[in-house]
């Protein structure tokens, strides 16, 4: 009778987690999927990320391009090409675009977040940690942003989180070293180094928790053979390419990152923390006090765990000499899991009998105050926009950002004031307020906010497509290359920056069929290497570009 009762709860408790996933699965699909082709594909990574999957997308299955990626012709050293896969058969599948270029992406953001609720089932025994930490995880804004975008670290993110579930498991079952293996090896696929940084702080909480583990033969047996494809890759490319491919992939594009700054992407020490003080909130209230308490609770494994992948792999990209925000990412399902094991106490603590009632320990005054300063500054970013529009100025948001502000200003200042009373359903509030907020955020075409730093890229593509011949090498005129320009003009496209009159006329001298690219206000520039150069042009101009080649256009006449 006893044994009938205990199985019957284990069922139910099955179903509530069924439950969860699926709920959780449902609001993260709808939060990285809605308007993914809202705006253009970014620079540099996404415009990338995509022209190599179109090359693979395009070749012929015979021709190997998809085991050795090809950018603009030429070998791709940058990264492994496991996205790229994914994105060139969405390519296949359901035609080329911006939705199709970030839909990989997408879906690995999203599902990261049922599967850090998984871990932290594994990790800590009550469920309440879990559904915190997921939820958590899910409504943090860089994590949404980037997760959208035709970027690796969305990919990155989901098999670290599927590592770190499977390194728990298999310290009482060997037989999930077999996915630990593979989750390595897809973090290899998608990275490359980073997979054996991430995979190696793995091994060292191992060293620290469980160090049994790491004399288990069966335990490397199961890595060796789970990461087999990515080894296959890493081989296939040194018997074609040599020393040439150890020297740019391993060389140019990884350890160099670790010791010069690659690009001029560099910064201080601390430019993480700075990073996470951006766009932390207001989730980092929760994670920092989590991450005390972490260290506080090392002597248990999920301290052990926050430990070590918390602070080793902070230390790690603070010691990088090239610094570019998304590295970043990784810490965030970790903090998650810190804020959510700091609120899942403070939760419990609430003696809760079906709904959180307010209890007598004071909450840490700088949550109150950190989430009244947040309200204050939405309120205060919707008092200037209202002015602007008062007085007759351009608006800095569109009205769906005016809401997501509105809908963040109020659940800043109901969580402050929750907080304030020592009532624990500031957490449900700020869960609810910071999702329908992102919602809002996602259907305008400012979650992508780094395109309003330069000219919009679709309108000169377009040009570049109707005035100037495909087999003609083109030239633009601007201050750094932008390889969303090349995607979608479908050419490659070189830079020569506008105060460089010298190497502009040296090009013009040396390559007959050569058309250069520039802004309608530079349209002098061109005029002058026409008349300074004694070379024939002819001109062709839209509302914001002209371009001048040296042979007669078919579709064009002399301006």
């Amino acid at each position: 009778m006893i044994t009938q009762r205990f199985s019957r709860v284990r069922r139910d408790d099955r179903g509530v987690d069924r439950n969860w996933l699926l709920w959780l699965t449902i609001a993260a699909l709808a939060l990285y999927t809605l308007n993914l082709d809202g705006t253009a594909l970014r620079d540099w990574d996404e415009a990338t990320v995509a022209q190599v999957a179109r090359e693979i997308a395009n070749a012929p299955i015979e021709s190997l391009t998809w085991l050795f990626p090809t950018l603009q012709g030429e070998p791709y050293w940058n990264k492994p090409p496991l996205l790229h896969w994914a994105i060139a058969l969405c390519f296949r599948l359901f035609g080329e675009g911006e939705w199709t270029a970030r839909l990989p992406g997408a879906l690995c953001g999203a599902l990261t977040a049922p599967a850090l609720y998984v871990v932290v089932r594994e990790l800590w025994p009550r469920r309440l940690e879990a559904m915190l930490a997921s939820t958590i995880f899910l409504t943090w804004l860089p994590v949404v942003r980037h997760g959208r975008l035709a970027m690796l670290d969305a990919a990155i993110g989901l098999f670290f989180v599927v590592a770190i579930g499977f390194t728990l498991r298999s310290r009482r079952d060997l037989r999930y070293s077999l996915g630990l293996g593979v989750a390595i090896g897809l973090m290899c696929l998608t990275k490359g180094l980073l997979g054996i940084c991430l995979g190696g702080l793995l091994m060292v909480f191992l060293v620290w928790d469980t160090p049994r583990l790491l004399r288990q033969p069966w335990f490397w047996y199961g890595i060796g053979t789970g990461s087999i494809p990515a080894w296959s890759w890493y081989a296939m490319q040194f018997q074609r390419y040599g020393s040439e491919f150890a020297s740019k992939h391993l060389g140019e594009q990884a350890v160099d990152r670790l010791v010069t700054s690659v690009e001029s992407n560099g910064g201080s020490p601390e430019y993480y923390v700075f990073e996470l003080l951006k766009y932390g909130w207001p989730w980092l209230l929760f994670a920092v006090p989590g991450m005390i308490w972490a260290w506080q609770n090392r002597k248990f494994s999920w301290g052990k765990l926050l430990i070590v992948c918390g602070l080793g792999y902070g230390l790690i990209i603070s010691a990088m000499q090239t610094k570019l925000p998304w590295y970043v990412l990784p810490l965030y399902p970790v903090l998650a899991i810190a804020a959510g094991i700091r609120l899942g106490d403070l939760w419990q603590s609430g003696h809760i009998t079906g709904m959180p009632i307010a209890v007598d320990r004071r909450y840490p005054h700088i949550w109150a105050l950190g989430l009244g300063g947040l309200a204050t500054g939405m309120v205060s970013l919707l008092g200037y926009e209202l002015l602007a529009f008062a007085e007759g100025r351009p608006l800095l948001l569109t009205w769906h950002v005016q809401v997501t502000v509105a809908c963040l200003a109020m659940t800043f200042g109901l969580a402050a004031w929750r907080v304030a009373r020592r009532d624990l359903q500031f957490i449900l509030v700020l869960v609810w307020g910071t999702y329908i907020s992102l919602l809002s955020f996602v259907t305008s075409n400012q979650w992508n906010w780094e395109l309003n730093e330069n000219y919009p890229v679709r309108p000169a593509a377009e040009f570049v497509r109707q005035a100037i011949p495909p087999d003609r090498p083109l030239l633009v005129l601007d201050a750094y290359p932008r390889p969303s320009l090349a995607y979608y003009a479908e050419r490659p496209i070189a830079v020569v920056a506008p105060d460089d009159r010298e190497q502009l006329y040296e090009k013009w001298q040396v390559q007959p069929e050569l058309c250069v690219l520039a802004p309608v206000e530079r349209a002098v520039t061109l005029r002058e290497l026409v008349r300074d150069s004694d070379i024939s042009g002819t001109f062709v101009r839209s509302q914001d570009w002209i371009a001048v080649c040296r042979a007669s256009l078919s579709d064009g006449a002399p301006e």
